[in-house]
């Protein structure tokens, strides 16, 4: 071999080399990039955090717990002369009221869009429970708990039912459809 082969295929490694050394640290970039889009999508209201609860039972769940905080607020400045319990407050929230119109109009038994916002999950359990996981209806069982508590106007069972419930559901306030 002549030395003028040795150190042109020296130069080609160390080229090579150099090339994968900058490289290395788009690939990590790229990595930890693709960790945190998943993390990020993983943490949504959409996806369920409970085992056996599945994520359309999970999502309705979390809009009933958002619905039932801005109600008991609204029933409480009532009480206390600050506002005015706003049957309309409903509508404001477009998409979900849209959506609770179209089952509403697609079911002759349910007189109007209010009684299934924001979403059907308890109309639709109250016709087939059977229907949910045993998991599905337990969360389903104390979500109506809580709701009851706004309607007793009953403090501290709400407080209790809220924290339980915000805690086994891996609840953040990120995830309120109301924001």
């Amino acid at each position: 071999m002549s030395p003028n082969h040795t150190k042109n295929g020296e130069k080609a490694l160390k080229r090579q080399s150099n090339r994968i050394k900058m490289l290395i640290p788009i690939i990590i970039m790229l990595a930890i990039l693709v960790i945190f889009v998943y993390i990020k999508m993983d943490d949504t209201p959409k996806k369920s955090k409970v085992d056996g609860i599945s994520d359309e039972v999970y999502e309705q769940l979390v809009q009933f717990y958002f619905y039932t905080i801005i109600f008991m607020e609204m029933m409480l400045e009532q009480q206390a002369g600050e506002g005015n319990l706003d049957p309309d407050w409903m509508e404001d929230h477009e998409k979900l009221y849209e959506q609770a119109e179209e089952y509403a109009n697609n079911h002759e038994d349910i007189p109007n869009a209010k009684q299934v916002f924001p979403n059907p999950l308890y109309e639709e359990y109250r016709v087939n429970s059977d229907a949910y996981s045993e998991k599905e209806q337990e969360y389903i069982e104390k979500m109506y708990e809580f709701i009851n508590t706004f309607q007793r106007i009953n403090l501290e069972e709400y407080e209790v039912l809220k924290q339980d419930v915000q805690e086994e559901l891996h609840i953040k306030d990120s995830y309120n459809p109301f924001d």
